[in-house]
């Protein structure tokens, strides 16, 4: 068992120190696009400076070392000109892309959907699932094409079954179904059992909008509340986050994921989308469908290793508790200094009203206090009234 470990690790670290980094294959990808240009700008530059060492040559001398200067200078030209048409492309061309938009890449992805493509993702989407809980994840495509986003909706719902856990997938992209679906499920009290369809031989289930898809996507906000127990993850495939009706629904979802699609995906779009749903509160990230990066990084065909965020809180720090000493082992134990006698002091002639107790300034982090109710705060006053009652007597006798 430790020589296969130690062997598959072996690999791992010869696979890393064969991947070129990123930023070379995005440079790659690059001059690929933009080559013709990059070239006919490097080639412009060099027959200028040729035609001035010609007519001047005490301008600039035709020797060896001032033609290699020129020909670096006009190759530097031409990778930077590449550059500035890149920057200026309105589609998502690769990962540069998504990172000049302001999105999280956690995954990048093949052209096509195969068999094992989402096992990574779906590990990584477990990892972060908070223990013993239900995540509810949603994927969204950037713009209104959604076949994509519903084919890699599905592969990862067969990677997670494959891992053991019981997923239910509901498509809110699709059309009114014809049974019972979200909208029944959650408005009409349809047991659950009854309106999902299960996957042949894996833990998958499925649950369509029902009989109006509108409606369905106000009534997925309620649908967390009544999964089962055993329901390990939820995913939920979005439209475009283009109406405040799918923003909603994600706001429910402990993650979203906006799936973008290379060459065809406006870097404007993702921009919107990620402001949509950074308005609404939520932390969306960036699912990259890229084949030719994805084959770049992965020439063997294994896919990335994403990360998505921890959707569990932290912890609160309660700043209100004191440090408790403790005694250091070996100490003396502190000397008991006996107290004076005290002379008893005259009783008072009214007892005051007890002051308020004073209430702690509210923390940053802390979450607020239930609203008490009606017959607590009843109870509560009759108590203090009670005790100032028990007070005056005790000062008469």
């Amino acid at each position: 068992m430790g020589a296969a470990t130690s062997t598959t690790g072996a690999t791992d670290a010869a696979r890393a120190r064969r991947r070129p980094p990123l930023w070379t294959i995005e440079l790659l990808d690059v001059l690929d696009r933009r080559g013709p240009v990059a070239l006919w700008a490097a080639g412009v530059l060099a027959a200028v400076a040729l035609l001035v060492a010609t007519l001047a040559p005490a301008v600039v001398p035709p020797t060896a070392l001032v033609g290699l200067l020129v020909g670096v200078m006009a190759l530097s030209v031409g990778v930077a000109v590449a550059a500035a048409l890149d920057a200026l492309d309105v589609r998502v061309r690769g990962p540069r892309h998504v990172r000049s938009a302001g999105g999280d890449l956690v995954a990048l992805l093949p052209v096509g959907v195969r068999d094992g493509d989402a096992d990574e993702l779906a590990a990584a989407i477990l990892e972060a699932r908070p223990s013993g809980a239900t995540m509810h994840l949603g994927l969204a495509p950037v713009g209104a094409e959604v076949d994509v986003t519903v084919a890699w909706v599905r592969s990862l719902a067969a990677a997670l079954g494959r891992a053991g856990t019981n997923v239910l997938v509901a498509d809110l992209t699709a059309g009114p179904s014809r049974g019972p679906g979200i909208l029944e499920a959650v408005r009409d009290r349809v047991p659950l059992a009854d309106a999902v369809t299960y996957v042949d031989g894996a833990p998958v289930a499925a649950i369509g909008p029902g009989a109006d898809v509108a409606a369905a996507l106000g009534a997925v906000v309620s649908l967390p509340t009544l999964l089962p127990e055993d329901v390990g993850v939820l995913l939920v495939a979005l439209p475009q986050v283009s109406t405040r009706s799918v923003v909603n629904a994600a706001r429910v979802l402990d993650q979203v994921l906006l799936v973008a699609e290379a060459n065809l995906t406006s870097r404007v779009e993702l921009m919107a989308s990620l402001d949509a749903l950074r308005v609404a509160g939520c932390a969306p990230q960036v699912v990259l469908v890229d084949g030719a990066t994805y084959g770049r990084i992965r020439p063997g065909g294994d896919p990335p290793a994403p990360r998505p965020r921890p959707t569990s809180a932290l912890p609160s720090l309660d700043l209100d508790a004191a440090p408790v000493s403790r005694p250091t082992p070996g100490a003396a134990a502190p000397a008991v200094v006996p107290a004076a006698a005290v002379a008893p002091a005259p009783a008072p002639a009214a007892a005051p009203t007890p002051p308020p107790i004073p209430v702690p300034p509210k923390q940053a982090g802390e979450p607020s206090a239930p609203l008490r109710t009606v017959e607590v705060l009843d109870a509560a006053a009759q108590a203090r009234a009670e005790a100032v009652l028990r007070a005056s007597r005790l000062d008469t006798v």
